[in-house]
């Protein structure tokens, strides 16, 4: 199955630069931090927490799991 295309949401997303300096300076990876902050829709905010799974959240918490709300590890 050919994975599908969204016009909003992901790495593409036009918002996508600064819901990653949001997670990056609240330190955590949720989808409703992103929606509220940059006042936008649960799916597009999803979209973009996704993308960042495999590169952002993976360099705050390297052995972080995809759960709703992604916590680094404090020392």
């Amino acid at each position: 199955m050919e994975s599908e295309k969204h016009p909003f949401g992901g790495k593409d997303d036009p918002l996508y630069s600064q819901a990653v300096e949001i997670v990056r300076k609240h330190r955590r990876g949720s989808v409703s931090l992103v929606q509220r902050h940059l006042r936008i829709g649960y799916n597009r905010a999803a979209y973009m927490v996704e993308a960042m799974v495999g590169t952002v959240l993976a360099e705050m918490a390297p052995t972080a799991k995809l759960l709703p709300e992604v916590t680094p590890n404090v020392k």
